[in-house]
């Protein structure tokens, strides 16, 4: 349906997207500790990044460091070769942030399994370069395959991290 963005910025949907449900958002944490979550099917994804669909409000806000990256299957997931990005594109959803950010060419191999957990940290195969690093923008979701595309599957993303306070000085 219709959308239009006001003179502040904000997106304003019309008709039956303004209901749509999102499949993912910040969950509840305390202190300076931030955590996101969404769900990804990846048989959707194309070969070239793209928004990660019904995640319109997760917005991972610049001055967060990002200390880790979990993934969880929920649906067995297939495809011979495949591997997973998955990055930010900047606020105005046009402009490349890192695309392979959070995670770059994550094997299938890692995550393959209904209920398998993996966690990427720095280090780990799979890890994107964001990871482990301050937020320099604001970015939206985007994720896309690399290699070979995915048959079936499904898995539960969770970024978590942490607001980097500025130094205050007296």
């Amino acid at each position: 349906m219709a959308k239009w963005t006001n003179a502040d910025g904000l997106e304003v949907w019309l008709g039956t997207t303004e209901a749509e449900v999102t499949l993912g958002g910040e969950l509840p944490s305390k202190g300076d500790y931030r955590k996101w979550e969404f769900e990804l099917t990846l048989t959707d994804l194309a070969t070239g990044s793209a928004l990660v669909p019904r995640t319109r409000s997760l917005l991972i806000p610049k001055g967060t460091f990002l200390s880790k990256v979990i993934v969880q299957n929920l649906v067995a997931a297939t495809g011979t070769n495949a591997t997973l990005n998955v990055g930010l594109i900047r606020q105005n959803k046009s402009t490349t942030y890192d695309v392979d950010g959070i995670l770059k060419v994550a094997p299938l191999t890692d995550f393959d399994t209904a209920g398998e957990k993996k966690e990427y940290v720095i280090g780990v195969t799979g890890v994107g370069d964001l990871v482990g690093t301050t937020l320099a923008n604001s970015g939206y979701l985007v994720a896309d395959y690399d290699t070979a595309a995915f048959t079936a599957g499904k898995v539960r993303i969770i970024i978590e991290g942490f607001v980097v306070r500025p130094t205050v000085t007296n």
